[in-house]
């Protein structure tokens, strides 16, 4: 359990000074100029904080009870909904826009982290605190 705790505030730490350019791509993220070019970029920093949440929610399931597990596999759906549909919401204005998937993207990485930073919490909790699932 030790390990895995280490290994989420290692993937929060790394994931925190923000991703990477890359490197395959013929224009890098941070010379990104074009509609297309931010767009990429937002869809890859979404999909490094996706794999950081799984990450974390795969590592915190098994440190908890089955009863817990189950109640986080419950409300980590229903997260993903309301993250999905948050997003629909926030980026509609742009419904049809070349900036549209930026918006999308962006928006679902920013609430993917916060995510991420929570189940973290929950997976240091101190052994014995009462209001930490188990």
């Amino acid at each position: 359990m030790q390990a895995s705790i280490i290994r989420i505030a290692l993937a929060i730490c790394l994931f925190a000074a923000g991703p990477a350019p890359v490197q395959a791509q013929s224009t890098p993220c941070t010379a990104a100029a074009t509609q297309t070019d931010l767009n990429r970029c937002a869809g890859e920093a979404f999909k490094s904080a996706d794999s950081v949440l799984n990450q974390t929610y795969k590592g915190l399931m098994g440190s908890l009870s089955p009863a817990s597990a189950a109640r986080l596999k419950s409300a980590q759906r229903a997260w993903i909904g309301f993250r999905n549909a948050e997003c629909s919401f926030q980026s509609n204005g742009k419904d049809g826009g070349s900036i549209a998937p930026m918006a999308s993207a962006n928006c679902a990485a920013s609430l993917t982290r916060q995510r991420s930073a929570q189940l973290a919490a929950i997976a240091s909790c101190p052994e014995g605190e009462v209001s930490c699932p188990r």
